[in-house]
C-alpha cells in the first residue's frame, strides 16, 4: 500500500513535470486555506480571489525551486502571504499610529461564539488593524517583520493590533450577552 506522504512526493513530481491533471489536485487541495488566509488579509474575495490565482500560477512556474513536499504547504502559505501584501502595497492601505489604547483584560472566555461569528468579526475589522491582526495572530509574525513588510513603525503595528482586540473583544462581547 502507499503511503500518503508518497503519494503526495509524486503529486509534486507530477506538478513540477507541468502535469495540469496533478495541478489541479494541487490547487484542490491547498486553495480553500489559501483562500482564507488570503481574504483575511484583504477583507474583498474579489481581490482574494485574484491573488490566489496569481500564487498558483508562481507557484506552478517556480515549482522546481521546492525541495519537497514536507514544505509545500508552509511555501504556498508565503507566496500567498507576499501576493497579498503586494496587492495591500499597491492599494497605499494607510496605517495610522493610534494614542495610547488601554490593555484589556482577557480572562473572559467566549465558548459560545461560533468561529463562523468571530471570522465574520475579523473580516469586519478597520483594513489596518485587521491586516496587522492578521500577520501578529493568525501567521505568526513579529510586530518588527509586520513594520518591515508594511513600512510603518512597529509602534503603529502594536497600537493597530490593540485596537483591534479592543473592537473584537467589544463585538464579541455583544455575540456572548445576547447568546
Amino acid at each position: 500500500m502507499t503511503k500518503p506522504k508518497d503519494l503526495h512526493e509524486e503529486l509534486l513530481r507530477k506538478c513540477k513535470k507541468g502535469d495540469e491533471s496533478a495541478q489541479f489536485r494541487l490547487y484542490k487541495m491547498y486553495s480553500k486555506s489559501l483562500y482564507n488566509l488570503i481574504l483575511r488579509m484583504l477583507g474583498n474575495s474579489m481581490d482574494a480571489e485574484d491573488v490566489l490565482q496569481e500564487t498558483f500560477v508562481q507557484a506552478f512556474r517556480k515549482m522546481d525551486q521546492l525541495g519537497s513536499s514536507m514544505a509545500l504547504s508552509s511555501w504556498l502559505r508565503r507566496i500567498a502571504l507576499n501576493k497579498s501584501l503586494e496587492q495591500l502595497r499597491a492599494k497605499k492601505v494607510q496605517f495610522t499610529e493610534l494614542e495610547e489604547i488601554p490593555e484589556m483584560d482577557e480572562d473572559i472566555i467566549y465558548d459560545d461564539i461560533s468561529m463562523e461569528t468571530i471570522q465574520r468579526e475579523i473580516k469586519a475589522l478597520p483594513e489596518g488593524s485587521r491586516i496587522v491582526f492578521s500577520l501578529y495572530l493568525l501567521e505568526d509574525y513579529s510586530h518588527s517583520e509586520i513594520a518591515k513588510e508594511l513600512g510603518i513603525s512597529e509602534s503603529t503595528s502594536k497600537s493597530q493590533y490593540r485596537r483591534a482586540k479592543q473592537i473584537l473583544k467589544s463585538k464579541l462581547m455583544m455575540h456572548y450577552e445576547r447568546g
